[in-house]
């Protein structure tokens, strides 16, 4: 058995408790950015979803189709955007009653 002495042991030891709490800080840290890097993803998903049902993902969607279709408008580009976006907006309300009115029918019909 050798000798080791006292000092070394201790420098060794402090070392040791260096590491570890590095390596804890380290992890840590980690599992922070992991937990933050999911809550944006749900957050984006949340955000798509509510464009989504609420249709303005489909009225931009549309609007652009009909800009690269038809090229620019000779007038106010603000303007034929919003009445693009209003189109939509009719089409999407009369699909939404249609829709309720045929729920209603059906509910109707089973009682």
């Amino acid at each position: 058995m050798t000798y080791v002495p006292t000092k070394e042991i201790k420098i060794k030891e402090r070392q040791d408790k260096f590491l570890k709490a590095q390596l804890e800080k380290e992890r840590e840290q980690a599992l922070l950015e992991e937990i933050e890097k999911t809550e944006k993803e749900r957050v984006k998903k949340k955000g798509l979803k509510v464009l989504k049902s609420s249709g303005i993902l489909d009225a931009y969607q549309g609007l652009l189709v009909s800009l690269c279709k038809y090229g620019l408008p000779t007038e106010d580009l603000y303007e034929f955007s919003a009445l693009t976006i209003l189109k939509h907006e009719k089409k999407l309300k009369i699909q939404k009653k249609k829709e309720l009115e045929e729920r209603l029918k059906k509910r109707n019909d089973e009682k």
